[in-house]
């Protein structure tokens, strides 16, 4: 995915490797153009509540943070190569986004599928 004059801290412009669940949860969009999701407010709103109702703490843009882990663990530690495709520095992915996760957990991320959850091998 390209992104050019988005508003990020660099607002440079920057490629983001779509990994097959990504494209796989794009699918139904394909074809529109312009803005796709337009519910961040209520969406917000509902994992607040369903957060609440599970006991669980969250944190903002927590499915950020979960990619950015998962995708340092992913490409093996290779935080430039992240930094760049979140817009980020290295020192922010460093000091908010870094957890210690697994590899397993993390082929797991990436393979959540639509209505599907694969085991990682």
């Amino acid at each position: 995915m390209h992104f050019k004059g988005q508003k990020i801290r660099s607002k440079s412009t920057r490629e983001v490797p779509l990994q097959p669940a990504t494209l796989a949860w794009l699918e139904p969009f394909k074809t529109q153009k312009g803005i796709i999701w337009r519910n961040a407010k209520v969406y917000d709103y509902r994992m607040a509540q369903l957060r609440e109702k599970a006991g669980v703490t969250g944190i903002r843009d927590g499915f950020r943070h979960s990619c950015a882990s998962y995708r340092i663990k992913q490409v093996k530690g290779n935080m430039a190569q992240v930094a760049a495709e979140m817009g980020n520095s290295i020192a922010e992915l460093t000091e908010s986004y870094r957890r210690s996760v697994t590899e397993a957990e993390a082929e797991g991320w990436f393979s959540i599928m639509r209505g599907v959850i694969t085991s990682p091998r």
